[in-house]
């Protein structure tokens, strides 16, 4: 059965993977088990593999057809033999193969646009990576950082208009300015706060939408480096429902702008209810009250750009305040393991106590505006100089001061 098998293999044309690969798999399946294949019989299927992708990098990157250079085919191939020598402890052999993906992209590169020279240059770092080649991954990056001038020049600029009826936004205001000053503030925070279960629900019907399970995203930073990658509904869920939010968060914005105005027209946001509120859960040290104050100020005369670069980090302040309450883990050992450091955000939003604290449809919101590179990633992008300092405007200052507000009703004593 063994030899019909590799006869089968060894018939199946160049370009037929799938004809002659399987057999090698067959192999490295039962690789641990000594009695299934002869040391001889791996060292021939091993052999002909080898001599397949010799084969397959010896095609010209010019040509049409089967005739053509694939790379994909050649990645395929590689990491497959790659995991073989891995295995066998033959490091040699494993990064030669796996150099073999690095030359077959190259040799293709400039046939592609420069969005697929930078996606075809990720193939080629993660496949360094995948198999600890530190140096030669390390070394891809600035190429990748070469294509995103030419990524940016390259893409089309789509605008899309978002029209909400005036009468629910009317009815919307009516709904939040009524009832004591307590209750406005609360109900500004509950109904402005998108819901987790919409995403989810959303995510779902996604799925059985056929065009949106084609392809995915690519999130790109204002210069056009790739920052994450959000997969199809059915294979990334997660992705998907952070998108979901972040697109949600951004319709909103012409709603929450006229709704903040009402409340700052009809005397409800003022500097002093609006500091009252944010420091009232106690999550905010008192020596920050003048920072916040500061923004706050900003906020109120339209500044949003310097509003967000002052509230921001004392939001990170507020979460890393209530692990810290909480008795949970909100510190973190350095690299170079001589001290400790203040635990991501992002990482506080993991833990358990932090979730039932703030509630799940609280911390899907600031994960999704904060600190999740699939969402809005306010926090990292302001903190990290990722995005233009005008991006952030007097829309996103609502949003900051939305979740100053949220933080500031958070009951954290039981």
């Amino acid at each position: 059965v063994k030899n019909e098998y590799l006869r089968l293999s060894k018939a199946a044309q160049l370009h037929h993977i799938g004809g002659w690969m399987p057999y090698f798999n067959v192999m490295m399946n039962n690789l641990k088990h000594k009695n299934v294949f002869s040391a001889k019989e791996k060292q021939e299927i091993v052999s002909f593999v080898e001599s397949r992708l010799s084969a397959l990098m010896a095609l010209d990157p010019t040509a049409d057809g089967e005739n053509k250079l694939n790379p994909f085919d050649v990645k395929e191939v590689a990491m497959a033999l790659a995991q073989y020598y891995k295995q066998t402890n033959s490091s040699a052999d494993k990064e030669r193969v796996i150099t073999n993906i690095d030359s077959a992209f190259r040799a293709i590169l400039s046939q592609g646009s420069p969005m697929q020279q930078m996606l075809w240059l990720e193939e080629i770092q993660k496949c360094y990576s995948s198999f600890g080649m530190n140096t030669q991954a390390q070394a891809i990056y600035p190429d990748i950082q070469a294509c995103r001038e030419g990524v940016i020049s390259s893409l089309e600029k789509h605008r899309t208009s978002i029209s909400i009826p005036q009468d629910t936004i009317k009815k919307l205001i009516d709904e939040i300015n009524f009832g004591s000053e307590d209750e406005i503030y609360q109900k500004f925070v509950q109904k402005l706060t998108p819901k987790h279960s919409a995403a989810v629900a959303f995510v779902q019907k996604q799925k059985l939408n056929p065009l949106a399970g084609m392809m995915g995203k690519i999130v790109l930073s204002s210069d056009g480096l790739p920052l994450s990658t959000i997969g199809t509904p059915a294979h990334d869920s997660k992705g998907n429902e952070f998108d979901f939010c972040a697109r949600f968060i951004e319709g909103e914005e012409p709603a929450m702008r006229q709704i903040v105005l009402a409340l700052i027209k009809a005397g409800v946001f003022t500097l002093e209810k609006i500091m009252g509120h944010i420091m009232n859960s106690g999550l905010i040290d008192e020596s920050r009250r003048c920072l916040i104050q500061r923004g706050i100020e900003f906020y109120l005369i339209g500044e949003g750009m310097v509003a967000c670069h002052l509230l921001v980090p004392q939001i990170e302040h507020a979460i890393h305040n209530l692990a810290l309450k909480l008795g949970v883990q909100a510190m973190r050992m350095q690299p170079s393991g001589n001290g400790y450091m203040i635990q991501l955000m992002d990482k506080l939003f993991d833990l358990r106590e932090i979730q039932d604290t703030l509630g799940d449809d609280s911390v899907f919101y600031l994960r999704t505006l904060l600190t999740e590179q699939r969402g809005l990633n306010l926090r990292n992008q302001l903190c990290h100089a990722m995005i233009d300092p005008l991006y952030f405007d007097i829309n996103k200052a609502d949003r900051i001061v939305h979740a100053l507000l949220l933080l500031g009703g958070v009951n954290w004593k039981f």
